[in-house]
């Protein structure tokens, strides 16, 4: 059966007709229409006018489908022309569903050809620092998902690269972008919380799954498990606490301590899913504990703790976040349902010490929702990851045509990446504190 969905012509304001063969086919015509309704305020998104941005991208299997929605969304300002992955099986998806896409099996072939200004990185986390590098080194701006390096070496490799490059470098790390946090951040900002003593965050989600194929063989999130012996993902935890402490702003971190709790959940569930005659039945085929946390001091004086855990059997809690000052404190909410809370010096109920008690932080939205929240919701609502997707891409692409300043710099993606490699070393150096680098320098 197939049928035909008449739709009006954005820019045209002519009737154009899509033919709908199969569920695919409808699930495009959809966004389509829905794409035209939200072009109507999009077009105030990005001031320039004058100009695109055409993209390209690398690792095109499912985290590409997001940035896809995301370019369409902003069709008058944003095109995607090129896609690369070494899997044959995807390029031929894109090959089906979008035969005007261009499709490179090879890295190199496709940052050779023209016709693209952009790359956006979604390749395994293992090539993130690399592949960044030889685009900025042909001046091709960068949109690279997290981490933005594995190694400090990368690190530095990445930031001469930036440094050097005419092209515009960006770790999206989306949940900066999210409504409380940037609320969080916005307070701050305003002085709501006075001097920053205490922060924490963490990102504890069981991904065990996710760690071996169906088979039985490992993923990159199960290498990534088998080689790291620190803190395997901390730019989600990190990220939001450093805005809000001010790291590379108006403080840095001088000081990282790691340390690893031992690893049983992931061998188990191994076991019990693939028997145990699969090496990753037994304890000492992997190096990553079920918990890390990763203590961090800060030139002056902030504490802040993070927590990154992917194998505890639990419910996740994968935006878990606190943040203490001298007038106020902060508690994001543990589960589906319950209230973030606030308690601010002189506004929330009773006194501390004392009777202190605790608000709900929607009491406060009107007055602290962060500028970009204000003017976006309805529209960043729509993409993933509580909105963040849709505020950072945004934020990539005024970069590029407007020329603002992305909230999330290279020195910012280095930084917070940088925990995995110093954690894995104080780790082995029997919880030493080590010695952060300076990334400005």
């Amino acid at each position: 059966m197939s049928f035909i969905i008449w739709r009006c012509g954005f820019d045209t304001g002519q009737p154009t007709r899509t033919f709908i063969k199969t569920p695919w086919d409808l699930f495009l015509a959809i966004a389509n229409i829905q794409n035209n309704f939200n072009l109507l305020f999009q077009k105030f998104l990005v001031i320039n006018l004058n100009n695109s941005v055409n993209f390209a991208i690398v690792g095109a299997g499912r985290r590409s489908k997001s940035y896809l929605r995301l370019i369409d969304s902003f069709s008058d300002r944003a095109s995607l022309v090129a896609v690369c992955d070494p899997l044959d099986n995807v390029l031929k998806w894109w090959r089906k569903n979008f035969p005007d896409i261009r499709t490179f099996k090879n890295y190199q072939k496709m940052l050779d050809a023209e016709g693209f200004d952009s790359v956006i990185i979604t390749s395994p986390l293992f090539v993130h620092a690399e592949q960044a590098i030889q685009a900025l080194e042909r001046d091709y701006n960068v949109l690279s998902e997290v981490p933005a390096s594995y190694t400090l070496e990368e690190a530095w490799r990445l930031v001469d690269a930036a440094k050097n490059s005419n092209a515009l470098y960006m770790m999206n790390e989306n949940y900066c972008y999210m409504r409380y946090n940037m609320m969080v951040l916005n307070m701050v900002t305003q002085g709501v919380f006075g001097e920053i003593t205490y922060a924490e965050g963490g990102y504890i989600h069981d991904v065990r799954h996710l760690k071996l194929t169906e088979s039985g063989k490992l993923t990159w999130r199960g290498k990534l498990a088998k080689i790291c012996g620190g803190n395997p993902y901390p730019t989600h935890a990190t990220g939001p606490v450093s805005l809000w402490s001010g790291i590379n702003r108006t403080d840095k971190i001088v000081q990282l301590t790691g340390f690893m709790s031992k690893h049983r959940s992931l061998a188990k569930y191994v076991e019990e899913n693939f028997g145990s005659e699969h090496p990753g039945s037994k304890e000492d085929f992997w190096k990553l504990g079920d918990s890390t946390l990763t203590v961090l001091v800060t030139e002056s004086g902030v504490l802040i703790n993070i927590r990154v855990d992917t194998s505890s059997a639990r419910p996740h809690n994968m935006t878990h976040y606190h943040l203490q000052g001298t007038e106020a404190s902060y508690i994001s909410s543990r589960y589906r349902g319950e209230k973030a809370l606030i308690w601010i010096n002189g506004r929330s109920p009773g006194k501390s010490p004392g009777d202190a008690s605790w608000e709900n932080l929607e009491k406060y939205i009107d007055e602290f929702e962060h500028p970009k929240w204000k003017r976006f919701r309805k529209l960043a609502i729509e993409f993933g990851h509580g909105g963040g997707d849709f505020l950072g891409f945004l934020d990539f692409l005024n970069g590029i045509l407007n020329n603002e300043k992305p909230m999330i710099d290279v020195y910012d993606a280095v930084t917070w990446s940088a925990l995995t490699p110093l954690s894995i070393k104080s780790i082995e150096k029997g919880n030493k504190p080590i010695e952060f680098p300076d990334f400005k320098k």
